[in-house]
């Protein structure tokens, strides 16, 4: 409710919708809505389809629910778009190879 809230009232911009997100898939357990969260995250990723570290966390993010192939998929795009010496990519890596 309050992610819905707050993009009626600010606009939905890539940066909030990746926040609302990931606070519905990562923050208080009792208000995990992986759902909610996923389409959060896709359509932030369809406003910025070039921010690494959003691709990072939808990897993450199928990687939570248990969805290697989606996973998998997502981290690849990361490995790709990251600039040099991110500090996600060794976990990145070894996330996609434990996945394959």
């Amino acid at each position: 409710a309050v992610a819905k809230e707050g993009i009626r009232v600010h606009g939905e911009s890539g940066a909030l919708l990746r926040l609302c997100g990931c606070l519905l898939l990562f923050g208080n357990p009792s208000d995990t809505n992986t759902e909610a969260a996923l389409r959060y995250l896709h359509r932030a990723h369809a406003l910025m389809p070039s921010d690494s570290d959003l691709l990072y966390e939808l990897a993450v993010a199928y990687r939570f629910v248990s969805k290697a192939k989606q996973s998998t998929h997502y981290y690849s795009l990361f490995l790709e778009k990251a600039p040099r010496g991110h500090r996600k990519l060794p976990l990145a890596f070894y996330c996609k190879g434990d996945q394959e």
